[in-house]
């Protein structure tokens, strides 16, 4: 009897498997998945800071090369873990962790096929080196075998923690990837993606370069000043810690207004404006629906766990799954940070073109903190804002009023040689402090 005979094969074909992971994955996003891979060897070594790690990217026409000094890849790693499609059950038993970005076992591996038909890895650890040098076709010509083979190793070796890192070159460039690395604007576009993706560790000490233009870190600032201070609210659910900020910007740029939300410190989410978060985008939402009265408007959520499995990102982790419990619990809570935060912008609203000018004003001027992970975990929990009737209370001690007045221009003219100012206005208020210091008024 052939014992084949009641045996339906159901085993993908390589060629399938490689167009549907790299699918749902851009090439921007691809390249943000190397660049966290380089950030996750750091943080697995424990180190609490990023000064003197470096990145360096090369891109064009001909190859794509990533090569970092952040730790490498350990032979037996490479070996059990790192190029196994899909995170095999054991690598999450690490009593060890970090709070990492590697999550289903496809980054790199969907990064690299994602952008030619042949990539060549060097990656030196403490006790070991080895290459890895892979010809995709000739590797998904056979549907039975999914093992790579290392090119060279060698391992009980001792190498320096300075030499320690990995370098990954793809060759056989796929035509629109190739047109992709050879024009200008898509290098950039790449370039402001890192800013925004990787400021935390830049800011930390990192040194990333793309094409050799250093990339530098990109936060956004929140007023913390005074009467104006952020709303924040804490809380941890499932090994999973959440900081909400919301408050007010300095600039009223409406191309920045929204929310931001990261997954151990990788943005996921930028400027959202939609019902994805606390915004209204359909007829039928209760909540508010974005205009530039809100452009100062500014949220952040932040997402931190050693087990990056419970993080509501997509598996491209460019995006928020919205029906994760942990992120459906935290929306509740972002909706009360928004309700408090909007409900003083629309009574800065009401208030008169005069009053609102100046409180707006004041704002540009007021003291503001960068925010990111570490500067939101600083700040004291407040879930109060009131700034709009504290605002009008102090100005209310002392009201202001306007003074207009016309002289000669002669006589103008000379005082603002003698005062070293360029306008009428500073005439005046100079002339009137003066007047006010010396008949002893203040």
């Amino acid at each position: 009897m052939d014992r084949r005979g009641n045996i339906v094969q159901s085993g993908p074909t390589k060629d399938f498997f490689i167009s549907m992971i790299t699918r749902d994955i851009s090439l921007t996003d691809a390249i943000i998945e190397l660049i966290d891979n380089c950030i996750d060897g750091v943080k697995r070594q424990g180190k609490e800071d990023f000064d003197n790690y470096t990145i360096d990217i090369e891109l064009n026409s001909n190859f794509f090369s990533i090569k970092d000094n952040c730790g490498g890849i350990d032979i037996n790693i490479a070996r059990e873990y790192a190029f196994k499609f899909g995170r095999p059950k054991e690598a999450n038993k690490d009593e060890n962790r970090a709070e990492t970005t590697g999550t289903f076992g496809i980054g790199m591996k969907r990064a690299l096929f994602k952008m030619g038909s042949h990539f060549f890895i060097e990656s030196t650890a403490l006790n070991s080196w080895f290459k890895l040098e892979i010809d995709v076709p000739v590797w998904a010509s056979d549907d039975d075998n999914w093992d790579f083979e290392f090119t060279d190793y060698k391992e009980g070796i001792e190498n320096k923690e300075p030499d320690c890192g990995t370098y990954i070159k793809v060759t056989n460039l796929y035509p629109s990837i190739s047109n992709s690395f050879s024009y200008n604007p898509y290098i950039n576009e790449v370039i402001n993606k890192v800013k925004g993706r990787a400021s935390y560790v830049i800011n930390n000490g990192m040194t990333i370069k793309i094409n050799n233009v250093k990339v530098e870190s990109n936060f956004l600032k929140l007023v913390n000043d005074g009467f104006i201070k952020p709303y924040k609210y804490t809380f941890t659910n499932d090994n999973v810690a959440v900081i909400i900020v919301a408050g007010l910007a300095p600039d009223t740029d409406p191309a920045q207004a929204g929310w931001y939300i990261y997954c151990n410190n990788r943005e996921i989410v930028a400027a959202d404006k939609t019902s994805l978060t606390t915004w209204k985008d359909r007829d039928d939402d209760e909540s508010i629906k974005y205009h530039n009265d809100y452009a100062a408007f500014r949220g952040f959520v932040f997402f931190n766990s050693k087990f990056p499995e419970l993080l509501p990102w997509n598996t491209s982790k460019n995006g928020i799954d919205s029906s994760a419990y942990i992120y459906q619990t935290t929306k509740q809570h972002m909706i009360d940070a928004f309700k408090t935060v909007t409900g003083e912008i629309k009574k800065l609203y009401s208030k008169d073109d005069e009053l609102r000018s100046e409180i707006l004003s004041t704002l540009k001027k007021s003291n503001n903190i960068e925010l990111n992970y570490y500067t939101a975990y600083s700040l004291p929990e407040n879930t109060v804002v009131k700034f709009v009737d504290d605002y009008t209370t102090d100005v209310q001690k002392d009201p202001e009023v306007r003074i207009s007045y016309l002289k000669p221009k002669s006589q103008v003219e000379a005082i603002k040689q003698k005062l070293d100012v360029k306008s009428n206005k500073d005439v005046g208020v100079l002339t009137f402090e003066y007047y006010v210091e010396m008949e002893g008024l203040e």
